[in-house]
């Protein structure tokens, strides 16, 4: 555990020190968030992203990302101290507020609580993927993973390195050695908890200028509530899109400020902001076009000037990441931005200004009812539908549930029985609140670009009308993260509080915070996190949020093979992120995922189907498993491991080439001998190319 909180503390220290110079050099003093760190840590993502590009498309090792990770956090302390002054004076600061460190620490000690005794979901997608993603990244000279919108993440390098030097810190001074998955697990965690309170704490004296401190509070105390319901925060607390949801919040905070106090230096923050978020999530990249959309929009129904240079700074990451998914519109975006440019170096953006400030409304108003009208034509064929991975959904609707995108459906409106009841009424509510908000927004200068942006997400992209479009051409599957966009730590609290303060009768007021609160922790108990706590000792180890029986299995291998002088055994494993559950290194061929093309007959498609691990709840996948064996050998697979428990069917079919050399309870480890095949199986399976 110690390396774990040594290297957790590290990376909140660098992020503290770059917080602060940040939000004192770059933000007035007016506008300046109140605690840095969530500023910190956000931006050294986004800054890390600039330096790691380079290597991502060069495909290099984990050494050269180590390194730079290293000269990068080198650099900003060596700047910190440099800036003491402004280090110590914010300390001074900080200590300054007693009562809202104690929440703070508070709330961090109670997500930890919560978080060590999660007994996490191994039979998900995300679990699937993006444990052995990193681990692959640590292991492997070639990191790519052949999807680029997961190569160019940032993130998951950086968690990566974590590991990496980890390992080495533990090797050169003769440390206790800790499972990857630990790592993974409670360095992403103890840093977002560390930061989740401060968020909510910038966003109360953000609003502590206008409204009543007794509203805010209760804001604030709603929303750590309801962070308990929202289970990603404590069972995927390691991928980019828990980030993402902290990181929306820093950006609508600081468009707040940006278009309010229009400055180049806040601009520059935003646009690392936007290149952290799509660091994090390919949703990221969704999601600042958007807001840059939004921004521009913004900026030509006011008849705003001088604005042109701001936006191609906000905007160079969407621009970056968009040249790498599409690189056929590289010379587009590259000659936008060579026209700008142009524009204004010779002093001329005005130009361009003033025509984009006639059009926006138009723009504005035709492109919904282009996307609107566009899926109904006879050319084009929307169905509906689209797959998840591991199920298929069917002429999907705007209304239809969409849990399994971990989100709240606000659109559920039941009312058969007490919960549906209290589940519509939040629904209800919450609407309210967010029309409230936007109206409320468009009567004051100040705020007006948050109304602007609300009409603008439900005119364009958050509507049944325009949905088939936007889910067919723009998000896919993840349509219903665009909630974030209206429905976040920000809005809510700034929801809430003017809704509240708004209203003139005390009892109407207290009735509806009541209301809200009961509506609130009712949702808690159908959070997924509550069904998987674990305290019982058959639980692993809640240090690695690993099964005890998984980490068995795959030590005992690596003894075994240690003892073959196998020092990094090929395995095919039907235990989920077999690479992250032992210090040492193993090359796992079994694909951790889902998907599985049925209509691919290729032997690597053909083989993942065959390794399917077989369970209830999970789709049945049948193969013809005497070629197990041919295609083992033609990946040099040694060792195989498989759940005897629902994959006896493959048990059978490695039988022909496998020594059963290790059992436990229902896994069973075979050593492979090929060369068996000669007289256990038909022909046409052993010469089978």
């Amino acid at each position: 555990m110690l390396i774990i909180i040594l290297i957790s503390a590290i990376f909140l220290l660098v992020s503290y020190i770059l917080g602060v110079l940040i939000n004192q050099i770059f933000i007035p003093s007016k506008w300046r968030f109140h605690y840095s760190l969530p500023v910190g840590v956000i931006s050294i993502i986004g800054i890390l992203q600039c330096f790691y590009y380079p290597l991502q498309f060069m495909d290099v090792s984990i050494k050269w990302f180590s390194l730079i990770t290293g000269i990068v956090f080198i650099g900003i302390t060596c700047l910190g101290i440099f800036k003491r002054n402004l280090i110590l004076n914010d300390i001074k600061l900080f200590v300054k507020n007693k009562k809202e460190i104690f929440f703070a620490v508070f709330v961090f000690v109670l997500f930890i609580l919560f978080y060590y005794y999660v007994d996490f979901p191994r039979r998900t997608d995300d679990l699937y993927f993006y444990i052995p993603y990193v681990i692959k990244k640590v292991t492997t000279p070639s990191r790519a993973v052949g999807r680029i919108f997961y190569d160019y993440q940032g993130f998951y390098d950086l968690l990566a390195v974590i590991v990496f030097i980890a390992n080495k810190i533990i090797s050169i001074n003769n440390m206790q050695t800790i499972l990857p998955i630990a790592l993974i697990a409670w360095v992403p965690a103890i840093i977002i908890y560390s930061i989740i309170p401060f968020t909510l704490l910038n966003l109360y004296h953000r609003l502590n200028h206008n409204f009543n401190k007794k509203y805010i509070i209760y804001s604030v105390l709603l929303i750590t509530v309801y962070i308990t319901s929202m289970y990603w925060f404590f069972q995927t607390p390691y991928i980019g899109n828990t980030y993402r949801r902290i990181t929306i919040v820093l950006i609508f905070e600081l468009l707040y400020v940006f278009v309010n106090q229009k400055n180049s230096k806040i601009a520059v923050v935003l646009s690392l902001f936007m290149i952290s978020i799509i660091s994090q999530t390919s949703t990221g990249f969704i999601f600042s076009s958007i807001m840059i959309y939004i921004l521009l929009c913004y900026y030509g129904f006011t008849h705003s000037k001088k604005y042109l240079s701001d936006m191609l700074l906000i905007s160079v990451g969407p621009a970056i990441y968009m040249c790498i998914l599409y690189n056929i519109l590289t010379p587009f975006v590259l000659g936008c931005y060579f026209i700008c440019l142009l524009l204004l170096f010779f002093k001329k953006d005005h130009l361009l200004e003033l025509f984009w400030n006639k059009i926006s409304l138009f723009i504005a108003i035709l492109l919904p009812i282009l996307f609107s009208i566009t899926i109904h034509l006879p050319f084009y064929n929307y169905t509906g539908d689209f797959n998840m991975g591991y199920f298929t959904i069917e002429n999907f609707s705007f209304f239809d549930p969409h849990k399994f995108e971990g989100i709240v459906h606000l659109l559920d409106f039941n009312f058969n029985g007490l919960t549906e009841i209290i589940k519509s009424i939040f629904c209800l509510l919450f609407w309210c609140v967010i029309i409230y908000e936007t109206y409320y927004c468009l009567k004051k200068e100040k705020l007006k670009f948050f109304g602007i942006s609300n009409i603008i997400i439900f005119t364009t992209f958050f509507n049944p009308f325009v949905m088939g479009f936007i889910l067919d051409n723009v998000t896919d599957v993840v349509y219903f993260r665009l909630y974030d966009l209206f429905f976040n730590f920000a809005t809510i609290m700034f929801g809430l509080t003017v809704t509240i303060s708004n209203f003139n009768s005390i009892k109407i007021r207290n009735a509806f915070m009541v209301i809200m609160m009961i509506c609130v922790i009712a949702e808690i108990p159908k959070n997924q996190t509550w069904y998987s706590m674990n305290y019982s000792n058959e639980f692993s180890s809640h240090l690695n949020h690993a099964n005890s029986l998984d980490v068995l299995v795959i030590n005992e291998l690596m003894d075994y093979a240690k003892e073959e002088d196998n020092s990094t055994p090929i395995i095919a494993s039907q235990i989920y992120s077999s690479g992250a559950l032992t210090d040492g290194v193993l090359i796992n061929i079994k694909d951790n995922l889902y998907t599985y093309d049925l209509n691919d007959q290729s032997d690597d498609a053909t083989l993942q189907r065959i390794l399917y691990r077989n369970e209830p709840g999970l789709p049945e996948i049948k193969e013809d498993y005497l070629k197990a064996c041919p295609l083992l050998r033609d990946k040099n697979v040694q060792y195989t491991i498989i759940d005897a428990q629902y994959n006896w069917e493959l048990e059978s079919g490695i039988g022909y080439c496998g020594e059963k050399i290790i059992e436990v309870e229902n896994y069973r480890v075979f050593k492979m001998h090929y060369e068996w095949l000669q007289w256990s199986m038909p022909e046409e399976y052993v010469n089978e190319e």
